[in-house]
């Protein structure tokens, strides 16, 4: 069964990026404006300036254009025995395959920003490490999570 991500999901990660970015922004500037009060280094305005104007182009890039294509290349399946998470990017595509018998748990999570979008994020808890499963609307996430959920009794009902 696949699971694709919400479109509303796309939102809630613009509005995460400028959050971001806006603190990031804020420090820059603070720092900024501190020089410009104390000239300890002449040239740190210069550098603050151009780290300003890499920064701008990394946010164009990273919360308008990022989201999207998020959104149209991650997919998440559900096999008999497994989860399998597809992500493509430009650079790297990467493709997990998770066997449903090494999840040891499944979590969701939601920040206030996705409380806004019914956008749920699903945690896959293995020994090794924990994968995350982003932007899933709550039926979907609620689904999936009872269906892996689902599984782990199934198994103990065999081991009976």
């Amino acid at each position: 069964m696949k699971f694709q991500v919400s479109k509303k999901a796309v939102g809630n990660w613009i509005i995460q990026g400028f959050i971001a970015f806006g603190i990031v922004y804020l420090i820059l500037f603070f720092v900024y404006w501190l020089n410009e009060k104390s000239t300890i280094w002449i040239h740190l305005s210069l550098i603050i300036k151009y780290i300003g104007i890499g920064l701008t182009l990394f946010f164009v890039v990273d919360v308008f254009i990022g989201p999207i294509y998020r959104y149209m290349n991650w997919s998440y399946f559900i096999e008999k025995d497994r989860v399998i998470i597809a992500k493509k990017s430009v650079i790297i595509s990467t493709k997990t395959e998770i066997p449903l018998c090494n999840i040891r748990s499944v979590n969701t999570t939601q920040n206030f920003i996705s409380k806004k979008f019914n956008i749920i994020k699903v945690e896959l808890a293995t020994l090794g490490d924990v994968h995350d499963i982003d932007g899933l609307n709550e039926e979907n996430a609620i689904f999936f999570k009872d269906h892996i959920l689902s599984r782990f009794g199934d198994k103990a009902d065999e081991s009976k």
